[in-house]
């Protein structure tokens, strides 16, 4: 590479070529071997997916570091079935279900791990949703018949949690919380007319923000990151993947041109994922925060094997970006789990850095 055409590259490559970005994406399946007939990731944090997959019978919370090999299945003795919902560190959290009641449930990567989050008396059954750091969000129901109520629980050790319910008062019948970054938590919150609006909250003051915009039926927030709050708003008839800024009046609608709907799911890094309609079926896709910035990754899936596909979560470690979903494989009339990975911009960019600055070390060096 002459120092000209590496330097035309360094630009180009700033300038956010999208040619360049779409084809580093990797598509690796997750689904293992043998052993289950349906897999889904839900979440990742730190090298890890979490989901469920189904044994024949029950869904299981399951564990991967990147590979089908790689699973380990979480579901705890005693338990008829369990889920994966969010990843953070070295903890899972999700449900795990005993006879017919479903437990809130926290591992640390083996079913030997699980701890039991639900409350002593009170509620008929519990699930966790997301963690960041000692904070696990999801919700309680006070009967088999309902309601439903936000809640969190704060882990005090290894061991312990405590837990608080978090349901934004009288105005509104049932509420769930979703996803949290550690500071705030958003989720879902149903009015007593029945309408169920996105919910924001702000733990550190136990501030409470409807989301909803103004003439939309529905809409729902499904994780949060610093000021940003991402999840889908109803815009018509169809959904559209939605962004708030801690407002009502900060909607933003990020359906992409080119989709029928859409919805987000995740974000971390300052980018978000979910799925987009788009040539007939619910595709997988990643944005950058603007409804143009759409990436269509079920494109980077081996051609004609997989329908339909969807982007659950996301994780960057600051030089690679993870996104983890599942995908529908058409031959065997199945759901398999899925990890997209990238190079983020600025890795790429030292690599090519290094060879502009070797190129000129060998023209100063007449090598």
């Amino acid at each position: 590479m002459s120092l000209r055409s590496a330097l035309f590259a360094f630009g180009f490559i700033f300038a956010g070529s999208p040619s360049l970005l779409l084809s580093q994406w990797t598509a690796i399946p997750l689904h293992p071997a043998s052993g289950f007939t349906d897999s889904f990731v839900r979440g990742i944090s730190s090298g890890q997916q979490v989901g469920q997959a189904h044994d024949g019978s029950n869904y299981h919370a399951v564990r991967w570091t990147g590979s089908p090999g790689s699973l380990i299945d979480l579901n705890p003795i005693g338990a008829t079935a369990s889920r994966a919902l969010g990843s953070w560190g070295s903890r899972q959290v999700g449900v795990a279900t005993f006879g017919f009641t479903e437990n809130a449930a926290l591992w640390t990567g083996t079913a030997a791990s699980f701890l039991n989050l639900h409350p002593a008396t009170g509620y008929s059954s519990s699930e966790a949703w997301a963690i960041k750091g000692d904070l696990i969000v999801g919700g309680v129901d006070l009967s088999t018949s309902g309601p439903a109520y936000a809640a969190r629980w704060t882990m005090t050790s290894p061991t312990t949690a405590t837990f608080d319910e978090m349901h934004p008062g009288p105005a509104y019948m049932n509420s769930f919380a979703l996803g949290t970054d550690g500071i705030s938590a958003v989720g879902q919150a149903t009015t007593t007319g029945g309408a169920t609006h996105a919910a924001h909250w702000v733990l550190t003051s136990e501030f409470f923000t409807d989301l909803n915009p103004s003439g939309s039926s529905y809409s729902v927030a499904r994780d949060v990151e610093g000021l940003v709050q991402i999840g889908e708003v109803n815009v018509g008839s169809a959904p559209h993947a939605a962004m708030w800024t801690g407002t009502t009046a900060s909607f933003t609608d990020l359906n992409p041109p080119i989709a029928g709907g859409s919805t987000l799911y995740d974000i971390d890094g300052g980018y978000e994922v979910g799925n987009a309609f788009v040539g007939g079926s619910y595709k997988a896709g990643i944005w950058s925060s603007t409804a143009a910035s759409f990436v269509n990754l079920h494109a980077f899936l081996p051609p004609s094997t997989y329908s339909s596909s969807e982007a659950r979560a996301v994780w960057t470690d600051g030089a690679t970006v993870y996104v983890a979903g599942s995908a529908f494989r058409t031959e065997f009339s199945r759901s398999e789990a899925m990890l997209w990975v990238l190079p983020e911009p600025a890795s790429i960019l030292c690599l090519i850095g290094g060879a502009v600055l070797l190129r000129t070390r060998r023209v100063g060096t007449h090598e």
